[in-house]
């Protein structure tokens, strides 16, 4: 739970230093510069968080390799010379959407076909899990159209609103999963539970 600690840690400085920027030294490219790193350190923690909690070993290292194609990415689309510094670049939110929600896909899938020791529904990552499938689900379009349409104020507006709303009911359902890591307890000396899904050679007539 650390790496989610680091993670809200992070949220919280750079939400203060981005409106400062914006509302107190009016610089959108110092608020577009500082939400830039923040997007950086964002996916690096969060695929540091699934790496931990994912059981397949070839999973958790692709995620942690993908930090540097993705940090590349964010960089180069930062300084790209037609990517005005007055606009602002959704491209690698969009990417980072796509990603976790593939990789929470595969946590769930993991988690109920190797760890019945505990209902999936009892588990911190669960609902963390859940947290995030709904922030990067439900901003998925919006990150994904904001980029011609920022410009428009009505746009705006409604951003904010479907923004705002996705983050709330986000952090709501971190606050379960942080709630019930006091009374989970991991449960010992339990057999092999993984489930054969292989049904071709069962035989209903064999006792």
């Amino acid at each position: 739970m650390r790496v989610f600690f680091l993670y809200a840690s992070a949220l919280a400085l750079f939400l203060v230093l981005c409106l400062t920027a914006l509302l107190y030294i009016d610089s959108f490219l110092l608020y577009v510069t500082l939400f830039r790193v923040f997007i950086l350190i964002e996916y690096s923690a969060i695929c540091l968080f699934f790496k931990l909690n994912i059981k397949s070993k070839k999973i958790g290292r692709l995620l942690l390799l993908s930090i540097i194609p993705f940090f590349l990415f964010s960089i180069y689309d930062y300084i790209l010379p037609a990517n005005n510094k007055l606009s602002f670049s959704f491209y690698p939110q969009v990417i980072e959407c796509i990603i976790f929600i593939f990789v929470i896909i595969y946590l769930f899938y993991e988690k109920m076909n190797i760890d019945l020791s505990i209902p999936i529904y009892q588990l911190p990552i669960f609902w963390i899990s859940i947290a995030f499938l709904i922030y990067f689900s439900g901003n998925f379009f919006l990150f994904l159209y904001s980029k011609n349409s920022i410009q428009n104020k009505e746009f705006r507006t409604l951003y904010h609103i479907i923004y705002g709303s996705v983050t709330i009911i986000k952090n709501l359902f971190l606050c379960i999963g942080v709630y019930l890591t006091k009374f989970i307890k991991p449960i010992p000396n339990l057999p092999d539970q993984t489930v054969n899904l292989d049904l071709d050679h069962f035989n209903p007539t064999t006792n």
